[in-house]
Parts: C-alpha cells; structure tokens; sequence
C-alpha cells in the first residue's frame, strides 16, 4: 500500500483530508512543518505528499519540501490557482493539482494516478493552465527587459548594449506587442515580477573605446503574468532563444 503525509497548517481540514484517504492509502501523519518532515522521512520516507496550498505556503516552500522528500511524488490541494503560479509548480516538480471544492472520489482518484507515476490536473483547474500561452524571447530581448527593470532609460540602455537610441526604442515598441503590455511601466513591472532576483541584474557601466559588448546572463526562461492591473490575468511562459 503507498503512504501519504500531509503538509497543512490548517489541522482541521487536514484531518478531513486523512480520514477520506486512510482507507486507500497508509498515513504517515500529518506536519505542519518542514524539519518536522526531515525528522520524519529519515528513516520512513513517503510515496506521495499532499501541499494544502495556504497563504503561508510559496514556491520556496515547495522547493523545500521537494528537497525533504526528492522520492515523493507531490500534489498541491488548491482554492484557486492563477496559471502562472500553477505551471511555476508543475516545473518545480510537482506532480499533482487538486482543487478544494473536488469530491472525496476525486482526492482519491488523483492520489491513485500519483501513485502510478503519472501526472493529474484538476479538470477545474486544467483550462486555467492549457490558456497559458508560450512566447520566444530572443537574448536581446531579455536583455532589454532587465535593464528596464533596474531603472535605465533608453539612452543608458543603448550604451550598455551598444546600438543607438533608436533601436532601443523600436525594441521596446516590438516587445509591448509580444507580450501584451502598453508602456514601458508595465514592461518594467512584469520584469521585477517574474525575474528571481530583479536586484541582481548587472547595470553595466558606459562602454569604453576598444570595449567589447557587454554580456548579460538571465535564465532561460521565466513566467510572466501579462496586463499587471489593467485586464484580467492572461499567462505567457517566456523562453530564451538566440539574438
């Protein structure tokens, strides 16, 4: 039989949660806490972990917790779900979303295909993910956007990257289209939002004669929630790709 753990802070609905799964599945136990699972899995690991996704919990957290338990397959028990949270999670490695309002047959259901290796989205939550859309960025572009995001105006950023004004302008121009913002504000607040560490972005000084180009490194591919505050959540998933 596979064992399950819960992670909940909220001890009332996880107990819920334990006696509708205890007749399938061997509990472990119930933890509110990551060092208390450590202590736990060092001597008796479990097959599939349960996340009730309170406000407390966060990608760190679930990035700890996949660090706990690497063996367990994890599934995050929802309210609601924006879609780029959500396919933050499913890079992360989780391998299950459940929503709260699902039927107990469900929760079982869900757990049982975890069981088996395979992945399970909430039918409720799965349109939500499937409208995340997917965009190329080329290197220049995220370039673009993190220099943005430290504050540079065009001037700066064109003497960081060496090509004119002008070009710096046309890019923006391009990528307010790509990625579904108006200004250069709302382009600068998806880059704060998305990039990991928007205070690590190298400001590059001003290039010197004989200088070579300056490089930048961004990861290969980020999250972004497009129109922050003036239409409803739409996702895009932004990947790197050549200049």
């Amino acid at each position: 039989m596979k064992t399950v753990a819960i992670y909940s802070q909220q001890p009332v609905l996880a107990r819920g949660m334990e006696c509708v799964i205890s007749h399938h599945f061997l509990m472990l136990g119930i933890f509110d806490s990551i060092p208390e699972l450590r202590r736990q899995f060092q001597t008796n690991s479990a097959d599939l972990l349960v996340v009730d996704m309170s406000p407390s919990v966060d990608l760190e957290i679930l990035h700890e917790l996949r660090a706990a338990m690497p063996a367990a397959s994890i599934a995050i028990w929802v309210d609601a779900m924006p879609p780029e949270f959500g396919s933050q999670c499913l890079s992360s490695g989780v391998r299950g979303v459940l929503s709260k309002s699902a039927t107990a047959e469900t929760l079982i259901r869900c757990l049982t295909e975890l069981a088996a290796a395979r992945v399970w989205i909430d039918s409720e939550l799965s349109y939500t993910l499937c409208d995340t859309k997917e965009i190329r960025l080329t290197g220049r572009e995220r370039q673009l956007m993190g220099l943005l995001a430290r504050g540079l105006r065009n001037k700066e950023i064109a003497r960081a990257l060496g090509i004119t004004e002008g070009t710096v302008k046309v890019y923006f121009s391009k990528l307010f289209v790509k990625v579904g913002v108006n200004d250069r504000f709302d382009l600068a607040l998806l880059a704060l939002k998305n990039l990991s560490d928007p205070s690590g972005i190298p400001v590059p000084r001003s290039r010197q004669p004989g200088d070579s180009p300056t490089t930048f490194v961004f990861p290969a591919s980020i999250h972004l929630t497009t129109n922050v505050s003036r239409t409803p959540l739409d996702s895009v998933r932004l990947q790197g790709g050549a200049r």
